[in-house]
C-alpha cells in the first residue's frame, strides 16, 4: 500500500481509541509508542473507559487521557464526540471498532481514520488495519500494522507500564504484612477470570502451588484484581501448604509492584498477564480454546505458555464449547510443574539477556 503519512509530515495531534479491558490497553501501548517516535513534536491524546484509565496513568509518551463517563448514555457519547471534533486530530487510530469507537472516529472527521474493516462500521475509516507480512499474529503486533499502512516505522512489541510511587510503597506494605523480605523468593499466582474457558482447575494450582512452596522453597502469593477473591479461596482450600498471602489488589498500580518483584507469575490468559509481561517478569500461561499466538509474546523464552492442541478447537469455539472446555484441563499438573522449575531456574540467565527499553518505576 502506498504510504499516506510520514515521519516528515506536518501531523500535531494524533488520537487513539482502545476503551476498555486492561490487556486491550495495555496490548496497545507498543503501537502507541511507535506513534510518539514517529511523530515525536506531536500531541498524542488516547480515549479510555473511567474504570481502566490507570493502565496509562504516567505514560511519558501520552498527552492527555480522555475519559469516556461510566454512564453511556447518548446524550454523554455526543458530547464526547462534538469535544473530539473540536480538538480537530489529524490522525485517529480505532483500535476495537465497536459502535461506541466507530462513532467516535467518525464524528472526530480526522484526515487520516484508521480502523477495522468491520461490516456497517467500516463506513468510520477511510484506512484499514489489514494483515501485513511483516507482522506474527501477536496482538500488539497486529496493533502495529496502523503504522506500517502509513509508512512509519515500529519500535518492537514490548509492553509498556509505569509503577507511580505511590503503588510501589503500598505494594512494599503489603509484602512487609505477608513477612516477605526483600531477600525473599516468590511466585505470584493468579487463578482468576471471570470467563469460565480461561479457568485452569484451582485443585491444578493449588496443587502447582504446594510443589513450589515445598520443592523449590518459593513463597506463594495469590494474587486477583477486584471481586476475583473467591478465586484465592477456592484455590487456597485446595492447597496443603500455606499460601504467604492472599491479595485482591484493588489498584493496578500496587499489584503490578508485587508482581515485579516476584520471580514468576503463574496463570491464565489475563489481564494480569500482561500486566507482568510489562514490568518484565517471566509468565506461566495457562491456554484453553483461545489463541496464544495472539496473546503470547512470540519466540520469547520468558513466557512460556501450556496448552493442547485438539482437532475441535476453531475460532470463537468457546462460545458452542460441548466438550466442557477439555482442551484447558487437558493441560496437566506435571506440564504446569516442569515449566515452571524450568522458568525459575533460567530466571537469572533470562534476566541478563534482557535488554529491552522499559518505561519503568519513578
Amino acid at each position: 500500500m502506498k504510504p499516506v503519512a510520514t515521519a516528515n509530515s506536518e501531523i500535531s495531534k494524533i488520537l487513539i481509541l482502545v476503551v476498555k479491558r486492561v490487556g486491550e490497553i495495555l496490548l496497545t501501548t507498543p503501537a502507541i509508542r511507535a506513534f510518539h517516535k514517529a511523530f515525536p513534536d506531536a500531541q498524542i491524546d488516547v480515549v479510555v473507559d473511567q474504570p481502566v484509565q490507570d493502565v496509562l496513568e504516567g505514560i511519558p509518551y501520552i498527552h492527555q487521557l480522555i475519559r469516556l463517563d461510566p454512564e453511556r448514555t447518548p446524550l454523554k457519547l455526543v458530547s464526547a464526540a462534538i469535544h473530539l471534533r473540536k480538538a480537530r486530530y489529524d490522525i485517529t487510530v480505532d483500535f476495537l471498532a465497536n459502535p461506541r469507537t466507530a462513532f467516535l472516529s467518525l464524528i472526530a472527521n480526522a484526515p487520516v481514520r484508521i480502523g477495522l474493516d468491520k461490516r456497517i462500521r467500516k463506513w468510520a475509516y477511510n484506512h484499514y488495519l489489514c494483515p501485513s507480512p511483516e507482522a506474527t499474529s501477536y496482538v500488539p503486533d497486529v496493533r502495529l500494522n496502523a503504522l506500517r499502512i502509513l509508512g512509519l516505522d515500529t519500535d518492537g512489541t514490548v509492553l509498556d507500564f509505569r509503577i507511580s510511587k505511590e503503588g510501589r510503597e503500598q505494594g512494599q506494605q503489603m509484602l512487609e504484612d505477608a513477612r516477605i523480605g526483600a531477600s525473599d523468593s516468590y511466585v505470584a499466582v493468579a487463578p482468576i477470570s471471570l470467563r469460565a474457558y480461561k479457568r485452569w482447575p484451582p485443585d491444578h494450582y493449588a496443587a502447582v502451588a504446594d510443589h513450589l512452596i515445598r520443592e523449590r522453597q518459593c513463597k506463594v502469593v495469590l494474587v486477583g484484581g477486584p471481586g476475583e477473591y473467591r478465586f484465592l479461596e477456592s484455590t487456597h482450600e485446595f492447597m496443603r501448604e500455606r499460601a504467604a498471602a492472599l491479595l485482591e489488589l484493588r489498584d493496578l498500580d500496587s499489584l503490578a509492584y508485587i508482581l515485579s518483584q516476584s520471580a514468576l507469575y503463574i496463570g491464565n490468559d489475563s489481564g494480569i498477564k500482561h500486566l507482568a509481561s510489562a514490568v518484565r517478569v517471566p509468565t506461566l500461561t495457562m491456554f484453553g480454546p483461545s489463541n496464544p499466538a495472539e496473546w503470547n509474546e512470540p519466540d520469547d523464552p520468558r513466557h512460556v505458555v501450556l496448552w493442547k492442541e485438539i482437532s475441535c478447537r476453531e475460532p470463537k469455539c468457546w462460545q458452542t464449547c460441548r466438550y466442557g472446555y477439555r482442551c484447558l484441563e487437558l493441560v496437566t499438573v506435571d506440564d504446569a510443574i516442569q515449566a515452571a522449575d524450568r522458568l525459575l531456574a533460567e530466571a537469572g540467565t533470562l534476566k541478563q539477556q534482557d535488554t529491552v527499553r522499559s518505561v519503568g518505576t519513578n
